[in-house]
């Protein structure tokens, strides 16, 4: 998202729209994450109809480490419309600390949960008092992901008009009794795939379950590096595989790398490269072949995944995956760990890759994608996928179809 300064509504003078929607995350910057960019893409969508009135509400941090303040609070424009920066109460690092090794003991956690102890995350005050002076103002509070506080004050101050866009995965705050509270608190739930809806049915019981799959639109990236200039910019020379996303616990990139590193040993002859691109830490195992590259713009990162043999997770921390989506609408097939859930479900159904867990089976991966036409089957069979069930039409109806109605009462 643009920001084009600080005035103006973002529609146009006379309109009187319907319905007014306030999307509600955690942060809004460029190398936000996945459930930041959902909810972006969809108000904007969103905001360029006539019968919606949409606005953001969001916090002055830029990164989910620290949660510091360092965007300027107050209102601005972006994209055509209003955003709504709020200071933070960061949590502090002994607290994020106890609440890791607490989390790592699930009965502990489960047993301080009932009694009232809740992990460390980004609190608002100021966005919980804008919520409360406002609550009468919205059709509808949309907020993502499940695990952050500012979602948990959504729900708390305008559960009547909460929206909650879970983004569950399976880590071990999904599974803390005050996530299920969460869920079934909220006035719709709104999952990105059946895997997350049976995920949050199995964790929390069928009441947390109900709500539609509404997921994410897709359109063919049309800003894409040529893969000459992607190779000579990074030196990347022969068939490497591809890693989008952040590298965090959870997301698989350590067993990632030391999966290609196995095979590169055993089989030198066959050996791939590997790119990493995406903001986190440096995997410890870096080795000749594999690049890490960190955040790279949108431009460098179409081009590096058209260019790959293949896009490569071992993520178990996902509810939809953009990285996925977006691979097999550019032609590129995935190779994904064989446990790595979500991951896993989507290639199974959509035939759009090769599950793997040793370095014997990346190596039959890569046999099989070295021969000609299958990596454009396997890709193909992915888009058809992103295709049917990923139009922006169903998706923004689906959207559409689910927020509650109420006869909101602007007053700015």
């Amino acid at each position: 998202m643009k920001d084009s300064g600080a005035a103006g509504i973002g529609r146009a003078p006379g309109a009187h729209p319907e319905r007014r929607v306030l999307f509600v995350v955690p942060r809004l910057v460029e190398a936000g994450g996945g459930s930041e960019r959902l909810l972006s893409e969809i108000a904007v969508r969103l905001a360029a109809r006539e019968d919606f009135a949409v606005e953001i509400a969001t916090t002055c941090a830029t990164s989910d480490a620290t949660w510091e303040n360092v965007l300027p609070e107050g209102r601005s424009v972006v994209d055509g419309i209003v955003v709504r920066r709020f200071a933070t109460r960061p949590p502090s690092a002994a607290s994020v600390g106890r609440t890791r090794r607490l989390l790592s003991r699930p009965r502990a956690s489960a047993l301080l949960d009932r009694l009232g102890w809740r992990p460390a995350t980004v609190a608002s005050p100021a966005l919980a008092d804008f919520l409360r002076a406002t609550r009468r103002d919205w059709d509808a509070v949309v907020a993502a992901p499940c695990v952050h506080g500012t979602t948990a004050t959504v729900v708390s101050e305008v559960p009547e008009r909460a929206v909650l866009v879970p983004c569950l995965h399976d880590e071990p705050e999904a599974r803390l009794p005050s996530t299920g509270r969460m869920l079934r608190a909220a006035s719709r739930r709104l999952f990105n795939t059946v895997y997350e809806r049976d995920l949050a049915r199995r964790l929390h019981g069928e009441a947390a379950a109900r709500g539609p799959v509404v997921g994410l639109g897709f359109d063919v990236p049309a800003d894409v590096a040529p893969e000459a200039e992607v190779r000579e910019r990074f030196g990347i020379e022969g068939d490497f595989l591809v890693h989008v996303g952040r590298a965090a616990p959870g997301k698989g990139v350590d067993e990632l790398v030391a999966l290609v590193r196995a095979h590169a040993l055993a089989q030198p002859a066959e050996a791939v490269g590997l790119v990493l691109a995406g903001a986190g830490r440096r995997p410890a195992e870096i080795a000749p072949g594999i690049r890490h590259l960190g955040w790279v713009d949108e431009r460098t990162k179409h081009g590096l995944v058209a260019a790959s043999l293949s896009h490569a997770s071992f993520s178990r921390m996902e509810s939809l995956s953009i990285a996925l989506h977006e691979a097999w609408l550019l032609g590129t097939p995935a190779i994904v760990g064989a446990d790595s859930g979500l991951l896993a479900w989507q290639v199974g159904r959509s035939g759009g890759g090769i599950a793997i867990r040793t370095p014997e089976d990346l190596a039959a991966a890569l046999r099989c994608l070295r021969e000609p036409g299958r990596r454009a089957a396997l890709a193909e069979a992915g888009a058809r996928l992103v295709r049917e069930e990923h139009a922006w039409d169903r998706v923004l109806g689906a959207f559409v179809g689910a927020l509650p109605t109420f006869p909101a009462t602007t007053s700015r």
